[in-house]
This record gives C-alpha cells, sequence and structure tokens, in this order.
C-alpha cells in the first residue's frame, strides 16, 4: 500500500524505507509537526501508531503531529495512540453525523473517551469539516452538540475544487465560486451564518479559507523547504522558488575556474552540470 510525505510517494511494502522516505522529508523542510491524514489513518492502527512513534524518536519529542479520522474505530486505540505520542486529534465526522449526533453511538462514544483523555492533559481534540453548500442546520446541529460537552474547538474548512475531486463536485450540483480560485460557491457563506447563529459559544470556530491555505500554509511549506535545499549559488525567494544565475559557455569547467580567478570568488559557489553541452550555475 502507498501512502506519500508532502510529494514524495512512500511505497511501504519495504517498510523501513517508507519510514526514512518520510523523515527525509520532514527533515527536507525542517518541519516543525506532521499531520496524518487519508483516506483515513484507522483503517490501518498499527501502522499508523508505529508512525506516530518513529516520528518522535526522529524528529524530536517537540514535533507536533495531528492526525485526522472519520471513521469509527476500536476505541483500545486512543490509548495506544496517545502512548506513541500524537499531540492533537481531530475529528472529520461524516456530514450524516452533524445534526443529530447522538443518533450515531459508534461514533460519539469515541469523541467522548477522546475528550475524557483531553481532560487528563494527554492531548488536544478538536473537530474539522467541509462547508458543504446548504448545510447551515446540520453544522449547527453538530456545533451545539460540541459545545453541550465542552470540545474546545471546530475547523471549519471552505469546500474547494481539485484535479480528482473535479467531475464527482459537479455531478453533485456545486460550482467554482470565481475564475481565480478553486472555491466553492456558497460555501464560505454557510461558515459565516454558522458562526453568526453561535457568536458568544465558548466553542472556538475557526474558519480556515481556500486562499488561506493556498497563500499561506502551502507557501510557508514551499518556502522553508527551498531554504533547506539552496545550494551555496542560490537564493530561495519567500514563495518557495530558487532564483539562481546561468551562463551558457561551451566548457563550464573553464568558466568557473576562470570567475573564480577573475573574481577572487570560491568555486563553491558555482557548479558545471555532468554534460560539456549544459550551461553553467552561479
Amino acid at each position: 500500500r502507498n501512502s506519500w510525505a508532502n510529494e514524495r510517494k512512500l511505497d511501504w511494502s519495504d517498510e523501513e524505507n517508507a519510514m526514512r522516505g518520510m523523515i527525509d522529508e520532514g527533515r527536507s523542510l525542517n518541519a516543525k509537526g506532521t499531520g496524518i491524514t487519508g483516506g483515513d489513518p484507522l483503517y490501518d492502527p498499527e501502522r499508523t501508531v508505529a508512525v506516530i512513534r518513529r516520528l518522535k524518536a526522529e524528529m524530536g519529542q517537540k514535533h507536533h503531529i495531528h492526525l485526522y479520522t472519520q471513521i469509527p474505530f476500536d476505541i483500545k486505540w486512543l490509548a495506544a495512540m496517545q502512548e506513541a505520542g500524537l499531540d492533537e486529534l481531530r475529528f472529520h465526522p461524516p456530514d450524516e453525523t452533524w445534526a443529530e449526533p447522538d443518533k450515531w453511538p459508534q461514533y460519539t462514544k469515541i469523541w467522548l473517551e477522546a475528550k475524557r483523555m483531553e481532560e487528563a492533559r494527554l492531548w488536544d481534540v478538536g473537530f474539522e469539516i467541509p462547508c458543504i453548500p446548504g448545510s447551515h442546520e446540520q453544522m449547527s446541529g453538530l456545533v451545539g452538540w460540541l459545545e453541550t460537552h465542552k470540545f474546545r474547538f471546530i475547523n471549519v474548512n471552505e469546500m474547494e475544487f481539485s484535479e480528482t475531486n473535479y467531475e464527482a463536485m459537479l455531478s453533485r450540483g456545486y460550482r467554482i465560486k470565481d475564475s481565480e480560485t478553486s472555491r466553492a460557491m456558497d460555501s464560505e457563506e454557510v461558515a459565516r451564518e454558522v458562526m453568526r447563529r453561535h457568536a458568544g459559544a465558548k466553542i472556538s470556530i475557526h474558519f480556515c479559507s481556500s486562499p488561506f491555505k493556498d497563500r499561506v500554509q502551502l507557501r510557508q511549506r514551499l518556502s522553508r523547504q527551498a531554504e533547506r535545499k539552496a545550494r551555496p549559488y542560490e537564493i530561495a525567494t519567500e514563495d518557495g522558488t530558487l532564483v539562481r544565475g546561468v551562463i551558457e559557455c561551451p566548457d563550464p569547467k573553464d568558466m568557473i575556474a576562470e570567475i573564480a580567478a577573475a573574481f577572487d570568488i570560491g568555486a563553491d559557489i558555482m557548479e558545471a552540470p555532468p554534460r560539456a553541452d549544459y550551461t553553467a550555475a552561479c
């Protein structure tokens, strides 16, 4: 079974190699934390616990790990994940459970046990759901239930189109909001209505827009990765790109030697590609 660490594919037929690839990806951008998502990580809870434990061992105890899950699972895995070092658990319940959560005890018993463990200061627990157009009542029902049971936060995410869900989204009647983004029409409006209804509530409601994910979250990750991977002759930009000078010449190695002598600079800030018909970078 395969998974991904950012854009890096991990082949779990060789578990140790996959673990090393995961750690290498984290180190490549000096990651402060890891989010474990899916699919659903708890379709394979043993591997998930092993991943949490390995991340803590390799990246340090301060490396923050949060996990998203949507499915019912054996409640014993809560203690196993906590013991392995999970810092935060975010439940992502299916939308059919939102309006009346008490009708879904296979979910709520897990939520409430996780909450009990949070009160013992073992980890943080919250919820995260998409803002489905037209789901004002269902979302409001879930927020009310969570407030009653003293959960601390819920993140509500603006729905967006992607390459993988585009056709399915259209088939369900959703439309793109504008020509500049991939946001779903009326998704933000649902979030604002639910937040208005629960103004003053003790539970925190955080709205995460599609532009915020792109301009802040993704940009910061790419920027950190660029800073870590930049060679001595490259400059990392805030957008996560690398800037370098290129000199086209028939013999890059001779050019590097000539520049180093003429300007009294180290050859380590220049590089000749392996083939003579390539350009030199500096």
